[in-house]
């Protein structure tokens, strides 16, 4: 099974769990399949809904949960808006005592509320705390954005020492960085200017466990596919499987030469230079028609000796008094 599933229903020992998406996904799925996987186990759940309305998620009617939907108030639209923060820690403080898993939907809404930075940490860091101090699976889902002033906050280690951090990406992510780190620069172009020669993807260290002394003081990282069927649940599968990443499965299934069957260029170098040739190969050098050879004709007899011959015809003028004595008639 993908460990994303793991990460989802709740599997690991972290008491924080953070979806992040940006403006090309969307974390409501995934909020949504973790609050039903700890309803499944008959745990209490409290949803926190700041923009998108409560009936999205499909939770009234269940007993073991507690909604607050928050998605119509906004502050200096709504008279009756008051700061939800004391409201939000008195509900989590009468659920009585055992595994309890709450879910805060779009954080940075919930900050922009508040008004306050400082102040929405300060609510999720004594949120936090209240959930550490009961017994596991009890569990903190905050979802945010990329570009939320609060992710560098709450992912280091003075808010919290282990939590799982799932960072939602499109598949044309991987396309462009197949496309653009896996394709060999063109001829025209120097090796050295189009790019490095390899680039990491994916660090992955492999674990017995969520909670193995491996883990401890460190920082795992995996690359996880996953997609919503027609029920609308997530489920995990291998990346190569998504339907927009087909071709580049065939792409790596292209059989490349091997090492070893590659020509090596200095190896050119130490070829024998032989100019002598054997019989069938000059029979067949002679048989090579050359377009400055002769046609098998004599050439004419040139005299050798220097002298000048003069053949007189009838435009001569021949004149008795005056012979060509010079001349060797």
């Amino acid at each position: 099974m993908p460990r994303i599933n793991d990460a989802i229903n709740g599997e690991f020992r972290e008491r924080l769990l953070l979806l992040q998406a940006d403006g090309s996904q969307n974390s409501l799925p995934s909020i949504r399949l973790a609050i039903q996987a700890s309803l499944k186990k008959l745990h209490p759940v409290i949803l926190v809904c700041n923009s998108t309305p409560a009936v999205y998620f499909g939770l009234d009617g269940l007993g073991n949960s507690v909604v607050i939907d928050r998605s119509g108030c906004i502050p200096g639209y709504d008279d009756a808006w008051i700061d939800p923060s004391a409201s939000l820690l008195d509900v989590i403080k009468g659920v009585p005592d055992g595994p309890l898993t709450v879910g805060i939907e779009s954080i940075d809404t919930l900050a922009q509320d508040i008004g306050s930075l400082s102040k929405c940490y300060k609510l999720l860091g004594s949120i936090l705390a209240m959930v550490s101090g009961r017994p596991t699976p009890s569990r903190l889902i905050l979802s945010l954005s990329s570009e939320s002033l609060l992710l560098p906050l709450l992912v280091h280690p003075s808010f919290s020492a282990n939590l799982t951090h799932l960072i939602l990406h499109s598949p044309l992510i991987v396309r462009h960085l197949a496309e653009s780190f896996l394709t060999a620069p063109p001829h025209s172009l120097p090796r050295r200017g189009f790019g490095r020669s390899s680039v990491q993807l994916l660090l992955e260290e492999k674990a017995n466990g969520s909670h193995s002394p491996l883990r401890a003081r460190s920082v795992e990282r995996t690359l996880e596919a996953w997609m919503m069927d027609k029920f609308g649940n997530v489920r995990g599968l291998a990346w190569e499987d998504l339907p927009s990443l087909c071709d580049l499965k065939q792409r790596e299934s292209i059989p490349h030469a091997k090492a070893e069957d590659r020509l090596d260029p200095t190896s050119l170098l130490a070829l024998p230079f032989n100019l002598s040739l054997t019989d069938a190969q000059a029979l067949a050098r002679a048989k090579v028609p050359l377009p400055y050879a002769h046609e098998g004709q004599p050439l004419p007899n040139i005299p050798d000796d220097g002298r000048i011959v003069y053949e007189p015809d009838s435009a001569d003028d021949v004149d008795d008094d005056d012979p060509d004595e010079d001349l060797d008639l």
